[in-house]
Order: structure tokens, then sequence, then C-alpha cells
């Protein structure tokens, strides 16, 4: 089965124990992709890598990973470019983790949203097809399901892919009740 699961999102973050002076830091570093927006400083390594949003209080988030090891060296680069600028005196930070994960799955199939919201139950589930095409399922983990008739899945709230797979399993258990 995970084969067709697919990883397209990762969100970390971490707080450095430092107040930042995010102007200074903008006109300072060394990218070509580098703006404040609202109350944060937002940076790329390159055009495809990653965000990094980093708050004047040293709190900050790197979204747009596509794997763990990217969303780790994104990271240990951020950490080691503040530490050359003397913004941190070590490429340490504090409770860095993973938030939130986002996955797609190909169920390879058309689905009846409307039998499937039926079988599954007002309690786990949100159908709307008039303000969202797709039915949202709550299942009792930690995530959520968004389902397509189209036979896609888009899976998000879970922080790690096995939590990804049970909530995938829900879904398929859920479809063959409905006899799909």
């Amino acid at each position: 089965m995970n084969n067709k699961l697919e990883v397209v999102n990762i969100v970390g973050s971490g707080e450095l124990d430092v107040e930042i002076d995010l102007c200074r830091l903008a006109d300072d570093l060394p990218l070509e992709i580098v703006y404040i927006k609202g109350p944060g400083l937002y940076f790329k390594f390159k055009d495809e890598s990653p965000t990094v949003v980093v708050a004047r209080t040293g709190k900050y988030i790197i979204s747009g990973a596509t794997s763990e090891d990217e969303l780790q060296n994104t990271r240990s680069n951020v950490l080691g470019l503040l530490e050359k600028m003397g913004v941190t005196s070590s490429q340490e930070d504090l409770h860095f983790s993973i938030k939130n994960m986002v996955f797609t799955y190909d169920l390879e199939d058309n689905i009846n949203l409307s039998a499937l919201a039926i079988h599954a139950g007002l309690e786990n589930v949100e159908y709307e097809p008039e303000q969202f095409p797709g039915l949202i399922f709550r299942p009792s983990i930690d995530s959520v399901a968004l389902v397509f008739a189209t036979g896609k899945v888009v899976i998000t709230g879970v922080t790690n892919e096995s939590l990804a797979v049970d909530t995938i399993e829900l879904v398929i258990t859920l479809l063959k009740g409905v006899g799909m």
C-alpha cells in the first residue's frame, strides 16, 4: 500500500533562544528570496526548497519539505546560517519537531461520496458538495482525510507516516463497507 502513499508537505518548527531584529536580518541574509510579511521574515535557500519563516521571538517554521531528510537538512542550513551571521551562538534550537505532514493517496477508482458519507456516519464525516467537492473524514486518530470522487485522498494532521497509513486503511475499510 505504501507505494501509492506520497508525502507532499512536511512542516516543522523550532525555537531559538534569542530575539531577532528581522529588518536587519533581512538586509544581511545572503539569499535571493527574502521578504518580511506580517510578523515574520520569509526566506528560501533555492526556488524549490522549503520556505523558512522566522519570527522576532526566535520561533521559526519550515514548510514545504517533501521528506524528513529535506526538513532536517533545511533546519541544519537555517541554524548554520544564523550562527555564521552572529544571530545565534550555536547551531542548537529548542523543541524542534514535525508539526504536520500532508500525504496523497490514489484509490484508483471513482468514489460515490454520498454513499460513503451515509455509511461512515455523521460523527466522523462532513460532506456538503455545494460547499466543498470532497468528503472530510475525521477518524478517531489525530488525522483528517479529504476523499474526492476521483479516488484521490489527501491526508493531513499527522506527524508521521504510520498515522497516514492507519488513516488510509480506515478509509479503505469504510469503502469496503459500502461495497466499493
